[in-house]
């Protein structure tokens, strides 16, 4: 099994498009789910999570909003997750202009304006986990969602080069995923182009960027820490075709 746990706002429709063309090519299976909220859940939860995943035909691609599960913690054999993130400003933004009127709280409230509440959900406990001390943002958060992906994400790419996700994809998995990349090209390209730049209704100001980038360190720095390991994979990839 596959689990996509997407981020929100990071070219997840282009994506998701790009996993049902491939999976009417390939011949698997794929569920979406139509919940998109809470990301988080209890072990109950969890467990029927996990139930459904299992009940489906193999091979089989899940989709879902959720933090990561563990499935060991469950005595199931965990599955291979992927997934996508974005620089966390551009995210930020484009969260909350996704779910809220436009309006600058940023000034007087800035650590307000980045919480789920506000319609801006934080990366970190996507990859952290299900633990409730995953949504603190911290530098525990931070480290287990660094082990979380060492350990169980074979691969996590970045909207701002889809191409090389594909490719990735493309080398590690080619049960699900033999010539993406030319399915990308084909027909996702343009989707994820106009997706990740669409105009917002106000652009945020140089201030407001400032204080926002200071309220996101440690979303910079996982983000950093995606896609140092992402740009390696693909060189290993690339250098790997390129010498047979």
């Amino acid at each position: 099994y596959v689990i996509y746990n997407r981020v929100p706002k990071c070219a997840s429709e282009t994506i998701r498009f790009v996993f049902r063309e491939q999976a009417n090519a390939r011949d698997f299976s794929i569920l979406n789910s139509r919940i998109y909220a809470p990301f988080d859940y209890n072990d109950t939860m969890q467990q029927k999570i996990i139930s459904n995943i299992f009940k489906l035909a193999q091979p089989a691609l899940y989709e879902r909003h959720m933090y990561f599960i563990d499935f060991t913690a469950f005595q199931k054999p965990q599955p291979v997750y992927i997934n996508v993130i974005r620089d966390p400003l551009q995210r930020a933004i484009s969260d909350y202009y996704f779910t809220r009127a436009t309006y600058d709280c940023v000034k007087k409230y800035p650590e307000l304006c980045l919480k789920a509440i506000q319609g801006v959900s934080n990366v970190v406990p996507f990859f952290c986990g299900q633990h409730p001390d995953c949504q603190r943002i911290d530098d525990w958060s931070l480290k287990r969602a660094k082990q979380n992906i060492n350990q169980f994400y074979t691969v996590i790419g970045i909207t701002e080069d889809l191409y090389k996700f594909f490719y990735v994809l493309e080398k590690l998995l080619p049960l699900y995923f033999k010539n993406v990349c030319l399915l990308y090209m084909k027909e996702g390209s343009e989707r994820a182009e106009n997706q990740l730049y669409s105009k917002y209704k106000k652009k945020p100001s140089n201030d407001t960027i400032a204080i926002l980038r200071r309220y996101l360190t440690h979303e910079y720095d996982l983000y950093d820490y995606v896609k140092s390991r992402f740009y390696t994979q693909y060189r290993q990839l690339v250098d790997l075709d390129k010498w047979g």
